[in-house]
């Protein structure tokens, strides 16, 4: 760390991400109860549309995609899976598994996808593309740094 950095400006800037990051998550559960899905159960849904490939996602990939522990994967998976928006396969043996979306699944994301797109461009609105654009480049630096500090 450098001398003249402010010795406060880590802990300003995580808690403005914690607080931007309720009030993001609040807001997307409201939108998405209409659909009986939480902003989680849609994150995890569009995780597994970008990890299962042909032979369907793992719980660890899954939450790798998503940077939680693979516990929240376990209780995330658990009802998408009874309303049929996620199949599970066995997995290589006994214990392991994958999950893939059904067709409700792919469904239910083209539904909700509107309601995701209105919501993430109003809360950053009025933000020049060239800022939003430094932006998503810094929060790329901030996961990198948390995910080789996690490892």
């Amino acid at each position: 760390m450098s001398a003249a950095r402010d010795p406060e400006l880590a802990g300003r800037i995580c808690l403005a991400l914690m607080r931007i990051g309720t009030r993001l998550a609040s807001g997307f559960d409201a939108g998405f109860a209409s659909h009986g899905l939480t902003q989680g159960q849609f994150r995890l849904l569009i995780a597994v549309a970008n990890c299962e490939g042909s032979t369907g996602a793992t719980p660890s990939a899954l939450a790798d995609y998503l940077f939680v522990e693979r516990a929240t994967v376990s209780v995330l998976i658990k009802r998408p899976l009874a309303k049929r928006l996620l199949a599970r396969k066995r997995g290589t043996d006994a214990r392991s598994y994958r999950v893939s979306l059904t067709a409700a699944g792919w469904e239910a994301l083209k539904a909700i996808k509107p309601h995701a797109t209105a919501s993430a461009d109003a809360a950053l609105e009025g933000i020049p593309t060239r800022e939003l654009q430094a932006l998503e480049q810094q929060l790329a630096a901030v996961e990198a740094s948390l995910r080789s500090a996690r490892a």
